[in-house]
């Protein structure tokens, strides 16, 4: 015999049942016995063996349901007769196994008394993972699969989209906390956050549910809402969804409550979730009728091991069946159900199977249909779904650029950012680090890089060297230098044949051609030296350049003021009346232009000692990705050198002042005094720039950009014109003096000596 327990009518108060049926219980019952007669019928299934039944009504209250399973175990006790007033054994129905009840609630207090006397049990819908406990449930078995298995899917789900931030709802009650605990373990291994939970209990309001609604705005970026709620509060949270205008804003992902009846009249609301539910229900009643299967395939399959003799005889066969060998058949069963699914059951005598994943969707016709779209088995990995079947609410993705709509609390941080975390793992702040700060490995900070290496541009997690910067023969400054130079050089060599050709001309004679010569030495190191600071920097070339600079100069001007001051003299004595006039032939000029330069050559040699050139790397602004390459010249080093330059620059304006009033034969003072004040203006303009440059590569433009603008100006204004006056000024129209070798015999042989009447020629 088979015990069954059903919510065949209400419940009404004091734990008594009422007279209105419950339709649902009733075609479960129906099912039972359908089958129970089919099985009797079938000669393969408990051959000459009659299976009976006793149906008992729980109302789907726990003390009712608790006060039938007495009736179904042999408790021990009396009942007073009506009759004799005397004492008889309790009546009791005498089962080999019971299917039901309904609710978990009722299965974990039938089970526990089902238990203590070894009564097999199998339900039909109980899917609490209390009844996986088998340390108080032990003789419990079910043909749907448990919860647990039911929240491992809703979260696989919610994985498989990559929906990391997600809130949840749940029915006060075993069913919904026992659920949601599973939920949050089950996000938790993978990773997803919980951001709001809520417990809607039976006596929850509209205004409570307006209040859940808000809520869930709140943790607006968490739309995915896994929902663990009856039929009944399904349609409230949908309800207040609609009044708040809040359709559309979230995802729900229901349990096997989530049917079409609970969104009946809200389907807009309701538009693109997902539900699970237990692959059958194509008939009410199908999962009672496997139930009922089980048990009688568990029983065939004992007598038929252990006593397949029995002939009927109803004392062998209650010797060969009891609760534990029953126990374990029906756990060993397998078969096809009626709910279109394999029984088997587990060790815990929970269902080794799975659920289908439906979706509310939009048809072309206009209606809402409750659509199969996917399944998940617990024996498989992963859901697997019908993409292209899947509908979204155009709300939900409306803000996204992908077709499929977003539950994160946060997105990646972009490359070069990192993670700033919050309270929940799935939140975080992204930041960017500095620019001269790469990534830690855990891309929870940043580290500033060494100086000279800058972040890598891909992953921003290592420091890579940067290529230095110095001017560079394809820049366009380089380009200009390198031109105005090689320019430079050419015409002096130009001049330099020039000068060479006509060295017997009075025009070249009269400028002292020794002098002259140094000037033109000056002037071609000058320009060399322009274009050598375009170099790479290395050491040699920051000693060719500070030296070149500096003695290029004082060949320029020493000359020049050495010429101005003979002039300046030769005329001063003449004024005085004064024949003899020292040091002013050839060779003392030349040997004083000499000295002059040499002073320098000592001056920049001392300087070098005490503050050497050298090649360096620098990174002006440390969060800039520039480094310089450069010949790190000290200021000491640049102004010592540069002072005695400078004072010969004054000498030759001084002189060239006073001697720029001299008779015409006289004016190459008046075109030295034009090149030297040209050339002070420069430097005055020079100076202060190069002082406040801020990168090398200005600075070494600015003095390669001096050197080439005064060797310019003084090829300009002292060399050009005599050449002028060579090819394009009669030699019989020049008047030309100088004072070279024989002035002394000049002065020597008149007493008196005017600047009006020296006018000599020297050979």
């Amino acid at each position: 015999m088979l015990g069954g327990l059903f919510p065949l009518s209400t419940a009404e108060q004091k734990a008594k049942c009422g007279s209105r049926v419950r339709g649902f219980a009733v075609q479960g019952a129906q099912s039972a016995l359908y089958l129970i007669d089919k099985i009797n019928k079938d000669p393969n299934i408990l051959p000459n063996l009659t299976l009976g039944y006793a149906i008992l009504n729980d109302c789907g209250r726990g003390k009712v349901a608790l006060t039938r399973t007495t009736r179904l175990t042999p408790v021990m006790g009396c009942v007073r007769t009506s009759c004799s007033g005397g004492l008889v054994p309790r009546p009791f129905y005498d089962v080999a196994a019971v299917i039901g009840p309904h609710s978990s609630a009722n299965a974990i207090l039938v089970s526990s008394l089902l238990s203590a006397h070894g009564v097999p049990q199998v339900s039909y819908t109980a899917s609490s993972d209390s009844l996986s406990d088998k340390t108080k449930y032990d003789y419990f078995s079910r043909v749907v699969p448990p919860d647990k298995y039911q929240t491992e899917a809703m979260i696989e789900l919610v994985d498989f989209y990559g929906w990391s931030y997600i809130s949840t709802l749940h029915t006060e009650g075993n069913y919904g906390s026992t659920a949601i605990r599973n939920v949050k373990k089950n996000a938790k291994q993978r990773g997803i956050c919980i951001a709001y939970a809520k417990e809607v209990t039976r006596d929850s309001t509209e205004e409570d549910f307006d209040e859940i609604v808000r809520a869930l705005r709140f943790f607006g970026k968490a739309r995915a809402v896994v929902l663990f709620l009856n039929t009944f509060h399904v349609t409230r949270l949908l309800a207040a969804i609609t009044r708040k205008n809040a359709v559309g804003e979230f995802i729900w992902i229901g349990s096997e409550a989530f049917t079409r009846g609970a969104f009946t009249g809200l389907e807009p609301a309701a538009l693109g979730a997902f539900s699970m539910e237990i692959p059958s229900a194509r008939v009410p009643g199908f999962e009672v009728m496997d139930s009922v299967k089980s048990i009688a395939l568990g029983l065939h399959a004992l007598i038929s091991d252990h006593c397949p003799d029995h002939n009927g005889s109803r004392s062998v066969l209650k010797l060969c069946v009891n609760g534990p060998r029953l126990l374990r058949y029906i756990r060993n069963v397998s078969f096809d159900g009626y709910s279109a699914k394999t029984i088997a059951l587990d060790d815990n005598g929970d269902l080794i199977g799975g659920y289908v994943i439906k979706q509310v969707r939009l048809a072309d016709n206009g209606e809402y249909t409750h659509d199969v779209i996917g399944k998940w088995n617990r024996l498989s990995v992963g859901v697997e779904l019908e993409l292209a079947q899947i509908q979204w609410h155009a709300r939900t993705i409306s803000d996204n650029s992908s077709a499929i709509p977003e539950s994160v609390c946060a997105k990646p941080c972009a490359v070069g950012e990192y993670y700033i975390q919050r309270e929940l793992k799935c939140c975080w702040d992204c930041r960017r680090c500095r620019s001269n700060e790469r990534l830690n490995d855990d891309t929870t900070g940043c580290f500033e890089c060494d100086l000279l290496t800058w972040p890598d541009d891909v992953n921003y997690t290592t420091c890579v060297r940067i290529q230095p910067t110095y001017m560079r023969w394809d820049d366009p400054i380089g380009i200009g230098l390198a031109v105005l130079g090689s320019a430079g050089v050419v015409s002096m060599l130009l001049v330099t044949s020039l000068f060479l050709k006509h060295r017997n001309r009075k025009v070249i004679k009269g400028s002292s051609r020794e002098l002259s010569s140094v000037i033109i030495i000056g002037l071609l190191i000058a320009y060399v030296t322009a274009v050598a600071f375009i170099y790479e920097p290395n050491i040699w070339s920051c000693y060719l350049n500070f030296f070149g600079f500096n003695i290029s100069i004082a060949a320029i001007f020493a000359p020049l003021f050495i010429k101005t001051n003979r002039v300046y003299r030769i005329f001063a004595a003449a004024e005085r009346c004064q024949v003899r006039v020292k040091l002013i032939n050839t060779a003392s000029q030349i040997v004083f232009a000499i000295l002059a330069v040499l002073l320098q050559v000592g001056i920049s040699m001392g300087t070098a000692i005490f503050y050497p050139p050298k090649d360096r790397l620098n990174t002006p602004v440390v969060t800039e990705k520039y480094v310089e390459l450069q010949c790190d010249l000290q200021l000491e080093a640049l102004l010592i050198p540069l002072s005695f330059n400078i004072l010969l620059l004054l000498l030759c304006a001084v002189f060239g002042f006073l001697t720029r009033q001299l008779p015409d034969n006289f004016n190459e003072s008046w075109y030295i005094f034009i090149s030297v004040v040209t050339t002070i203006f420069i430097w005055i303009a020079f100076l202060p720039t190069y002082l406040v440059a801020f990168y090398a590569y200005h600075k070494a433009a600015l003095l390669s950009l001096a050197l080439v603008l005064n060797a310019s100006v003084t090829l300009l204004c002292l060399f050009v014109p005599k050449l002028y006056a060579v090819y394009w000024i009669d030699e019989k129209n020049i008047k030309v003096s100088n004072f070279g070798d024989n002035i002394e015999q000049e002065m020597s042989q008149n007493s008196t000596v005017t600047a009006t009447n020296i006018s000599v020629i020297s050979d």
